[in-house]
């Protein structure tokens, strides 16, 4: 296995597991004898698995060959802007389609404005995340107070 990390072998194992019942697996670093898992996702062949290192020495690397996208924390539109081509170049290296792989960032409960989200739709960011419960005990009134972020996403 050319990575050395769990990573590899835990992403494999989960789809697995996902795939059907009775399933073993035996990677490298993980493995498990025949078990059944369920309730199994809806979606199929299962729910996306985005990373969110940003680690440039092996986060871009992983997402490109063994995520569903990436979701990084705190990411600047100009960091998405170079980063997001490099996932994808690397992915299309690995035999993979890059246009399938979602990009999303997490972002502090105050949300971006208008401007700063057309500069990660342009870096291509596809979702941004608000972290709404990180800033409040009162988690219903700060998600209440995000309706202007998704009225300035409208506009754009």
């Amino acid at each position: 296995m050319e990575d050395q990390s769990i990573l590899p072998d835990t992403i494999e194992a989960l789809r697995k597991l996902w795939s059907g019942d009775d399933v073993s697996y035996a990677g490298e670093i993980v493995k498990f004898p025949p078990v059944k898992l369920g309730p199994k996702p809806v979606q199929k062949p299962g729910p996306p698995i985005l990373l969110g290192a940003h680690d440039p020495k092996y986060a871009l690397k992983r997402v490109a060959r063994y995520g569903d996208g990436w979701c990084p924390g705190g990411l600047s539109a100009e960091k998405a802007r170079e980063c997001i081509p490099q996932i994808k170049k690397m992915a299309k290296e690995f035999g993979r389609d890059p246009d399938l792989l979602e990009f999303s960032v997490l972002l502090g409960a105050e949300g971006p404005t208008a401007d700063v989200m057309k500069q990660y739709h342009e870096a291509g960011v596809t979702r941004l995340v608000v972290a709404a419960s990180a800033v409040s005990e009162d988690g219903v009134k700060v998600v209440r107070g995000l309706g202007s972020v998704v009225e300035r996403a409208a506009k754009l």
